[in-house]
């Protein structure tokens, strides 16, 4: 029976070995899994650091492309919208580019002509216009025209821009 009991003592302690074995390799295997987890990290790390660098590059030329169609559209956009608006002017004035070039210059003319009255005399040309007409007004009684000869006098001076527009367009 010691025989036996030596047996099992002996089966007990290769057991217990065998279990601290397992337990040791258990252990061990789990240190490399998470070294190589490390190491795959790490190398992830780069890859992934490269890829987003390069993301970054693909994405600066991107926009730099996207900039350059966005600016030609908005230009051409800008100049088509710039012809349909002066056609529409031109429509609803009655007037070409020609036209409007030199009512532009004749308004330029006369400002400097009213700039260079103003420049002489001091005084706003138009309080002056109307202090004569005032005076004259009350020195002289007012002349009786027939009713078509003063609308007719009125037609041929306009007074305002829209007036001589108008005009323009009647002709």
């Amino acid at each position: 029976m010691s025989n036996l009991i030596g047996k099992a003592t002996a089966a007990v302690k290769k057991v217990g070995a065998m279990r601290e074995s397992m337990v040791k390799n258990i252990w061990l295997a789990g240190l490399g899994a998470y070294a190589k987890s490390a190491e795959e990290v790490t190398t992830l790390s780069a890859r992934s650091e490269s890829l987003f660098e390069e993301l970054i590059a693909r994405g600066k030329e991107m926009e730099k492309a996207n900039k350059e169609k966005v600016a030609d559209v908005v230009s051409e956009a800008s100049h088509s919208l710039e012809q349909k608006i002066n056609g529409l002017v031109q429509k609803a004035a009655g007037l070409d580019a020609e036209q409007l070039t030199a009512m532009d210059k004749k308004i330029d003319q006369l400002t400097k002509q009213i700039d260079k009255l103003l420049g002489e005399t001091g005084t706003p040309a138009v309080k002056k216009a109307t202090t004569k007409a005032k005076a004259t007004t009350a020195k002289k009684p007012a002349a009786k025209k027939p009713a078509a000869k003063a609308e007719a006098t009125e037609s041929k001076a306009p007074a305002t821009t829209a007036e001589v527009v108008t005009e323009k367009k009647q002709d």
